[in-house]
C-alpha cells in the first residue's frame, strides 16, 4: 500500500492523497455477519467493513422510522447537526414533507455542500403531488428560533458525541421543550462494539472530534433523564450495523409525543387539503437565520406570488419575467448575495443575521 495512504478501521477503505477510495484487499476474513436484509458486516486482520456503508444504515433506518411514525401526516422535519447535507435525499423521499430545515454550525460545510440540495433534472420531469422547501441553515442547535416553529420531526444522528457534556442540556431544552416536535430520532456509536474494531485502544474514540462515547447502559440512562423531564414522551431503543455477541455499531433513541385525538384528526385534515401538483423547490443557505420587517414585508409578499406563478400550471413566460424583476430588486437592499439561475428556477440565498447562533 502505498505509504502516503491513510485507512479508515471502520469501513475497511484505503483514501489516496488524491482522494481516490479503494476497498483494502488481500486480508483474511476473520468474520461475516448478515443483518438481514439491513447489510453485512465482514472483519479482517485490520479493518472492518459494513455493506451498505454504515452511514447509509443509519439514514435508511431512520428514514423509515419517520415513515413508520407519520404515516404520511408529518409535513416538517429539522436535522439538527446535518453537516454535508447527506441525509437530504433520504428526507425527501418521506411520503407527506413539504418543508425540510437542515440546520449545522459549520457555514462552509453547508456551502461546499449546498449541491445536493438542489433539484435534479428528474424533479422537473416527475413532479411532486405537495410542494417542498428547503433550507440549509447555519445556526446553534441549543438556541430556539421562529425557523423551527411547527416542526413535527427532529433528527440528530451521530451529533451529540461531538458536543461537550456541559452543552447538551440545552440541546435538548430545545428541543423538547421549545421546538416539541412530535417525534425526535438520537443515534450515536455505541462504545460496546468498539472492542470488536481491530487495532483498537481502549478508552479512545471512534473520530479525532468525539468528546464521548456511551456504551448502550449509558445512552439509556441519558435517554431516561431525557424522559424524567418530559414526561409527555415515550421511549424505544433500537440499533444499527449488527456485530459480534448482537452488539450494534450505533444505538438509536426513538422519543414518541403523545397527542390527542382531536390533533391527529387536525393533521389528517390539513394532510387532505393540500393535493395540488407542483414542482416549487426553494433552496436557501444561510450563515444566520433572516427577518423581515418594514419593506421586507413586501418582499415576502411579492416572493410569495413569484412562487406561485412558479407552482402554477398556467405559467406564463411575461409573468415570469415580471416576478424575476421583483425578487432580484427585492435582494438586492435586504440579502448580502442572491443567485438566479434561469436554466432552472432555482433561488439560492444567503441569510445574514446576527440574533442566531
Amino acid at each position: 500500500m502505498d505509504p502516503s495512504s491513510k485507512k479508515n478501521i471502520i469501513h475497511g477503505t484505503s483514501v489516496s492523497e488524491n482522494g481516490e477510495t479503494t476497498l483494502c484487499e488481500n486480508r483474511m476474513l476473520r468474520q461475516k455477519i448478515e443483518d438481514g436484509s439491513n447489510g453485512t458486516l465482514c472483519i479482517y486482520d485490520d479493518s472492518i467493513i459494513f455493506s451498505p456503508p454504515l452511514y447509509c444504515q443509519r439514514y435508511v433506518k431512520v428514514m423509515e422510522m419517520i415513515i413508520s411514525v407519520s404515516k404520511g401526516v408529518f409535513t416538517k422535519v429539522v436535522d439538527i447537526g446535518c453537516a454535508g447535507l447527506k441525509f437530504f435525499r433520504y428526507l425527501k423521499n418521506v411520503p407527506g414533507i413539504q418543508e425540510i430545515l437542515l440546520l449545522d454550525k459549520d457555514f462552509h460545510i453547508l456551502k461546499d455542500n449546498e449541491y445536493r440540495i438542489k433539484p435534479l433534472p428528474a424533479d422537473f420531469l416527475i413532479l411532486r403531488k405537495l410542494p417542498l422547501n428547503v433550507k440549509a441553515v447555519c445556526g446553534d442547535g441549543r438556541k430556539y428560533d421562529p425557523l423551527l416553529s411547527e416542526t413535527q420531526v427532529v433528527t440528530m444522528i451521530e451529533l451529540i458525541e461531538h458536543m461537550p457534556l456541559s452543552e447538551l442540556p440545552d440541546l435538548i431544552k430545545c428541543v423538547f421543550k421549545d421546538i416539541r416536535p412530535k417525534l425526535v430520532i438520537i443515534t450515536t456509536p455505541n462504545a460496546d462494539f468498539n472492542k470488536f474494531i481491530p487495532g483498537y485502544i481502549p478508552g479512545s474514540f471512534r473520530h479525532f472530534d468525539h468528546k464521548f462515547e456511551w456504551t448502550a447502559a449509558q445512552f439509556y440512562q441519558w435517554c431516561q433523564g431525557i424522559l424524567q423531564d418530559n414526561s409527555d414522551y415515550s421511549l424505544e431503543t433500537f440499533g444499527c450495523g449488527l456485530g459480534p455477541e448482537n452488539t450494534y455499531c450505533t444505538q438509536m433513541a426513538v422519543f414518541l409525543r403523545s397527542t390527542s385525538r382531536q390533533e391527529d384528526l387536525f393533521s389528517c385534515i390539513l394532510k387532505d387539503d393540500m393535493t395540488s401538483d407542483t414542482f416549487c423547490h426553494r433552496l436557501v443557505v444561510g450563515d444566520k437565520c433572516f427577518e423581515t420587517s418594514g419593506d421586507g414585508d413586501e418582499w415576502q409578499g411579492k416572493l410569495q406570488l413569484w412562487e406561485e406563478s412558479f407552482s402554477s400550471d398556467e405559467y406564463e413566460d411575461t409573468e415570469a419575467k415580471d416576478q424575476e424583476r421583483w425578487f432580484t430588486d427585492a435582494q438586492s437592499s435586504s440579502l448580502d448575495k442572491t443567485d438566479y439561475d434561469d436554466s432552472d428556477n432555482i433561488k439560492t440565498t444567503v441569510h445574514l443575521n446576527e440574533d442566531w447562533g
